[in-house]
């Protein structure tokens, strides 16, 4: 606690003695949300992306803040916004296709997932992720294959396991139809 508090004090220091900084609004948006203080902290990403429209980081701070306040449409904006910016955001790219997910639509999250891992194409994470949205859609064939991609990156992810034990038998149980 005593460390968030001076990272606390620390960015309030600089935004009191610089003008229109927005990384000390955005750092400070992130301090606050690990302390949880949430509506400072969308008010300060807030802050830092009117001085810099173009600060990546400022938009997917928010959209996270906004994900944890239930607001998913105005959180995937962000998202959206944080990966035009910066198209190789990985973070930005995986969180955009959990939260379409939730609003299932599946193909256009399966889209982001693909993309980040062109990227990063040893994420255990993204693979599941991706697995998940094509089960979701009807691709179990595919879904298989990414659980299967998860576990050959990260062989001991019991997420992964368990989503491939469970394609697995609804794949047997079609077959068996």
């Amino acid at each position: 606690m005593w460390l968030l508090e001076k990272q606390h004090h620390s960015f309030n220091h600089t935004l009191q003695v610089t003008k229109n900084n927005y990384l000390a609004h955005t750092n400070l948006g992130v301090a606050l949300a690990d302390e949880g203080k949430n509506e400072a902290a969308v008010d300060n990403c807030n802050a830092a992306i009117r001085i810099n429209p173009n600060h990546d980081n400022a938009h997917y701070n928010l959209a996270n803040l906004l994900v944890k306040q239930g607001k998913i449409d105005e959180a995937i904006k962000h998202y959206r916004e944080a990966v035009r910016i910066n198209p190789h955001y990985v973070l930005a790219l995986n969180n955009l296709g959990v939260n379409l997910v939730k609003l299932h639509q599946y193909m256009e999250a399966i889209e982001y997932y693909r993309r980040a891992l062109q990227i990063k194409p040893n994420d255990a994470g993204i693979h599941l992720n991706l697995g998940a949205a094509l089960a979701d859609s009807g691709k179990l064939k595919e879904a298989i294959e990414q659980f299967r991609e998860a576990l050959y990156w990260n062989p001991n992810y019991d997420n992964a396991q368990r989503a491939l034990r469970l394609a697995l038998e609804i794949e047997k149980r079609q077959k068996n139809n």
